[in-house]
């Protein structure tokens, strides 16, 4: 009996026939593809050409490439406030239900532009410990156990060349005496950068001053006794407990503003290549037009791979070729649906591309979601992960774009990302001797159309790491 199973404790068992659709591999894969950033699918095209010998790749002349001259290097990164975009929520692939739209004919019409790979790519600089361990080389003279206790030093330095490991441990660690380990740290300081070794930021200012020859009493007074009110901007009360004038004082911050509070500043985005895929430019009558960006390489399935239809082709030849196919597929999908993602900022943030970050409007993933006909915002999301557009007000990301918002006074929708592009505005155009205390910063705002509490404006200052306005504040 088909449909029900009873027991004595009213237990039922139905069967049921429901119809659920998987994503093929060839849609699978299409995903894949697209998700990806530029880097990753640099990796895996690399990868293909090395385990398929029937897709082949072919080389752009440098003739037929040409560099923008508008090109822009500094990329704009936006809010870090990431609970200002849509959940970014990555769903099990076995459990997606998604009909993947196919890109409308003839959009893969690339211009006789691009970017070039080298303007995006931070140059390669020789390791820190590497750079000190040739300087310790260099040096004659020591003893063996003074050597390697300098050895460990350089081992223990930050990335940032600052010495937060106790002495006394390192001194433990290599069975130095602290003598050794004390002589061993004033030949490490010896060597470049100035500051190396410092284990904190006076020492390190500290340690630049007496390389210029510049250090004094009065310097070590400052920085060792009165560095937090230095650092809290209270310099009244340090012209007071040193004796000084504020024309003194302002000497000396003459001096401190050519130092570096770390020995080595870290890249914030060290090692990382930003290649915007596609453009958005304004043309001559005012109307915006997207177009993908150039690339240094194509794809194509090799002709041999049109005898996979054949009778004597074996089955790892016909796979073969049927992945060959696949990716170049996915290829064009991508680059389909990437385009129209920029197509779709042109026809939403037109006030952003004629105007600025100040005319952001808000836009969320799953609006995207709805225009590019996506079932899932998830999509979106992982689809704009990690990809650049050029814009006429520079390189941003996609997600850039993505921004919750309010309706104003005005009717007109406003983006938040929008009033922290005000806010950096007006603290850039302030006077430092007098700067806007978080009340005026409001006051401005909300002439200007965005309606934002005092509060909200010292949580914007945190998103965008700026100071209050007693931090801001110039004496000189």
């Amino acid at each position: 009996m088909a449909g029900t199973f009873s027991n004595s404790n009213n237990l039922q068992l139905d069967a049921k026939q429901t119809q659920q659709q998987h994503l093929t591999m060839k849609q699978r894969q299409a995903l894949e593809v697209l998700f990806l950033s530029r880097q990753e699918l640099e990796t895996k095209l690399n990868e293909m050409l090395l385990t398929n010998p029937l897709i082949e790749v072919e080389e752009v002349p440098e003739d037929a490439l040409s560099l923008s001259d508008s090109t822009e290097r500094d990329v704009q990164e936006g809010t870090e406030d990431e609970s200002l975009y849509e959940a970014e929520i990555y769903e099990n692939s076995d459990s997606w239900n998604e009909e993947l739209p196919l890109p409308p004919e003839q959009t893969i019409d690339s211009r006789e532009t691009v970017e070039d790979f080298l303007l995006y790519t931070p140059a390669q600089e020789r390791p820190l410990r590497e750079t000190l361990q040739s300087e310790l080389n260099l040096c004659s003279g020591l003893t063996s156990a003074v050597r390697e206790a300098a050895e460990n030093i350089i081992l223990n330095l930050d990335d940032d060349g600052m010495l937060r490991t106790p002495l006394e441990d390192i001194a433990m660690s290599c069975g130095a005496s602290m003598d050794e380990i004390s002589q061993a740290l004033q030949i490490v300081r010896q060597f470049d950068p100035p500051g190396i070794g410092a284990r904190n930021h006076q020492e390190c200012l500290l340690l630049q001053l007496e390389r210029k020859g510049e250090k004094t009493p009065l310097f070590e007074k400052l920085l060792n006794d009165h560095f937090d009110d230095l650092m809290r901007n209270r310099l009244d009360a340090v012209v007071r407990k040193l004796d000084i004038s504020m024309n003194d004082l302002e000497e000396m911050f003459q001096k401190l503003r050519q130092l570096n509070l770390i020995p080595v500043t870290v890249p914030s985005q060290a090692g990382t290549v930003i290649i915007p895929e596609v453009e958005i430019v304004r043309n001559e009558e005012g109307s915006f037009s997207a177009s993908l960006l150039r690339e240094r390489r194509s794809y194509k399935l090799s002709p041999y791979a049109d005898l996979a239809s054949s009778a004597d082709a074996g089955a790892d030849f016909a796979a073969k070729a049927k992945e060959g196919k696949n990716l170049l597929e996915a290829l064009e999908f991508r680059k389909g649906t990437i385009l129209r993602m920029a197509e779709m900022l042109i026809e939403v943030q037109r006030p952003f591309l004629e105007s600025g970050p100040e005319k952001l409007r808000p836009f969320t993933m799953k609006q995207a979601a709805e225009y590019l006909k996506f079932k899932s915002e998830s999509t979106i999301s992982r689809a704009a992960a990690s990809k650049y557009v050029k814009t006429p007000h520079g390189v941003f990301p996609f997600k850039y774009f993505f921004t919750t918002g309010y309706i104003s006074e005005d009717g007109d929708s406003v983006s938040r990302t929008a009033d922290m592009e005000l806010l950096k505005k007006l603290v850039d155009e302030e006077d430092k001797k007098h700067p806007l205390s978080d009340d005026k910063l409001s006051q401005l705002l909300n002439q200007a159309g965005h309606p934002v509490a005092r509060r909200t404006v010292a949580k914007y200052r945190d998103l965008l790491k700026i100071p209050s306005s007693s931090l801001r504040k110039e004496h000189f």
